[in-house]
């Protein structure tokens, strides 16, 4: 019986090590991204707490050049009231972990340096409701100081929790600006075909 499970132990052993991106992927719940109806991917946002009012989608034309351009998931872009693209990490090899913190202190009249980047502008291009109606940046509160896009997706299991709660979490609880969180579902959608 002792031989038995330590060649279990000895084989899961062996996957694990030769495979370890499949086992991460189970183990965070995350999975190949396929098309999902709208229903899923407000069921997931409210699970989160995300606020379905700032819910986007990515434009079926412009999926794979956006997700090419965030890298990762889920992930965040900030941007201040002007549409000034300010990063969070010192390069970008730096995990995602950074932003939190970014969000805890951002003030209006820090030294963060913007890049040079419009990626704000093009928001309107790229995003759009689970409606089909357009990002509206003339709908966007104007006593906002800054605006954080969270990135995420109903595919990625544990790891939307992992991130998204404490940029929530950090967003309400910076008393030092205003700042308006915007959500971005990376899903592939049924409703596209």
């Amino acid at each position: 019986m002792i031989l038995i499970k330590t060649t279990g132990f000895l084989l899961f052993l062996a996957i694990a090590l030769n495979a370890c991106q499949p086992v991460m992927f189970f183990l965070y719940g995350i999975k190949k991204p396929r098309p999902v109806p709208d229903s899923k991917i407000i069921n997931k946002a409210l699970d989160l707490g995300i606020d379905t009012a700032q819910l986007y989608t990515l434009q079926k034309e412009q999926y794979y050049p956006v997700l090419k351009a965030i890298s990762s998931l889920p992930n965040i872009r900030i941007y201040d009231a002007g549409g000034l693209h300010y990063k969070y990490w010192e390069s970008p090899d730096e995990c995602k972990a950074g932003a939190a913190e970014f969000i805890k202190n951002l003030r209006r009249d820090a030294d963060n340096q913007p890049l040079n980047d419009s990626a704000f502008y093009r928001l309107p291009l790229e995003l759009e409701t689970l409606h089909g109606s357009a990002f509206a940046e003339r709908k966007l509160p104007r006593d906002a100081d800054f605006y954080v896009i969270v990135y995420w997706g109903t595919f990625l299991g544990k790891l939307n929790r992992d991130y998204i709660e404490s940029w929530i979490k950090e967003a309400r609880e910076n008393r030092q600006v205003n700042i308006h969180l915007i959500y971005v579902s990376c899903d592939m959608r049924k409703a596209w075909d």
